[in-house]
C-alpha cells in the first residue's frame, strides 16, 4: 500500500505539474509538494469527497466558502480536485490534488487513473491472500507443514554460510485420541485452535507450524542449544498450566550448532527426540544436538 500510495503520488505529481498531491489507500498515506499549503487544507475537501462519495473541484481555494475558517486558505488562489476512491459501495481511500489552474479536461484523466490504483491495489490484496491461504494451516492459522520444510531448509543454508546455531522443536499433544474420543471431534479441532494461538503468544520469535495432526513444529533461528531447551521448556509448562486437564506435550529439539545439518535431518532427529519423551512418560523434553553433520549427542544423557 505505502508503496504504491507513493508511486500514484510522485506520477500525479509530475505529470500534473501540481503544488501538492496526497494519495490515501486504506491505512497508507503519501504526500508530495511544493507549496505546504495543500497538505494542510487536504482534511476539509477529502472529508466532503468521501462524505458525498464524488470527486469534489474547488476553482479558488482562497475564495471557497468550505475553507473560508481554515487561516491557511487565506490568500492562497490555487484550485482543488478530490477523488475518493471507491469500490462496491465501499472506500479504499482518496486523491487530493492542488494545481495553480482548474483541472478541467484532466478530471476524467485523474478518475481513471484513480481506478487503476485500486484495481492494483485489489490486485495485490486479492494474490496476498491466496498466498496466505496457501501457506498457513486454516485450523489452527500457523503455517502448513509443505511450506514451513520449504523455510526450514530455506533458513538453514543461510544461517550455515554464518555458522550460526538453529533449533528445531517437534511436539504434540499427548493422550489426544482419547481427548477426541470422550469430547467429540468439535471439541479436538477447539483444543487445537486454541494451541495454535497460544503458540504465537509464547514463542513470538518462533515460526510455527502445524506439521500434521496433533504434532507440532516450530523453528528457532540463531537459537543454540540452551535457549532452546529453555525455550521448549517454556512452552511444555504453559500448557501443562493452560490447558490443565485437556493435554501436555511431548517435546523433542535438535539444535544444529552450525546448521550445516540437512533439513530433512533436523525433522527425523526432532522427531527421534519427541517419540523418545513419549517413550519415558510423556508430558517432557527430549533435547539431541549436532556438533556437526554427523555427530549427534543426546543431551538427556549427560
Amino acid at each position: 500500500k505505502e508503496q504504491l500510495a507513493g508511486k500514484a503520488a510522485d506520477y500525479l505529481y509530475t505529470r500534473l505539474g501540481a503544488d501538492s498531491v496526497i494519495v490515501t489507500l486504506e491505512d497508507a498515506t503519501s504526500v508530495r509538494y511544493g507549496n505546504p499549503r495543500g497538505p494542510k487544507l487536504a482534511h476539509e475537501i477529502e472529508t466532503q469527497a468521501l462524505a458525498l462519495k464524488t470527486p469534489i473541484s474547488v476553482l479558488n481555494v482562497g475564495r471557497d466558502f468550505l475553507l473560508s475558517k481554515n487561516k491557511e486558505a487565506i490568500g492562497y488562489s490555487s484550485s482543488a480536485y478530490a477523488v475518493p476512491i471507491l469500490y462496491q459501495g465501499h472506500t479504499f481511500g482518496v486523491v487530493t490534488i492542488f494545481t495553480q489552474q482548474p483541472l478541467k479536461e484532466r478530471t476524467l484523466f485523474i478518475q481513471e487513473f484513480c481506478a487503476q490504483t485500486l484495481r492494483i491495489h485489489l490486485l495485490r490484496k486479492t494474490l496476498e491472500g491466496a498466498h496466505t491461504t496457501a501457506v498457513t494451516d486454516q485450523l489452527t492459522q500457523l503455517y502448513n507443514k509443505a511450506y514451513f520444510q520449504e523455510m526450514l531448509g530455506a533458513e538453514l543454508s543461510r544461517a550455515s554460510t554464518r555458522e550460526e546455531p538453529t533449533t528445531l522443536i517437534m511436539f504434540d499433544l499427548d493422550n489426544f485420541k482419547r481427548y477426541n474420543d470422550t469430547r467429540g471431534h468439535i471439541a479436538g479441532d477447539d483444543l487445537l485452535q486454541r494451541l495454535g494461538k497460544h503458540i504465537k503468544e509464547v514463542l513470538p520469535t518462533g515460526i510455527p507450524c502445524r506439521y500434521g495432526g496433533e504434532e507440532f513444529a516450530i523453528l528457532l533461528l540463531r537459537t543454540p542449544q540452551g535457549i532452546g531447551k529453555d525455550s521448549a521448556e517454556h512452552l511444555r509448562a504453559s500448557v501443562e498450566k493452560e490447558f490443565v486437564g485437556e493435554t501436555t506435550l511431548s517435546v523433542g529439539i535438535i539444535t544444529s550448532l552450525t546448521s550445516s545439518l540437512p533439513g530433512i535431518t533436523m525433522l527425523k532427529e526432532a522427531d527421534k527426540a519427541l517419540y523418545e519423551a513419549k517413550d519415558k512418560g510423556k508430558n517432557r523434553v527430549i533435547q539431541y544436538v549436532a556438533v556437526n553433520n554427523s555427530l549427534i549427542i543426546n543431551t538427556a544423557k549427560f
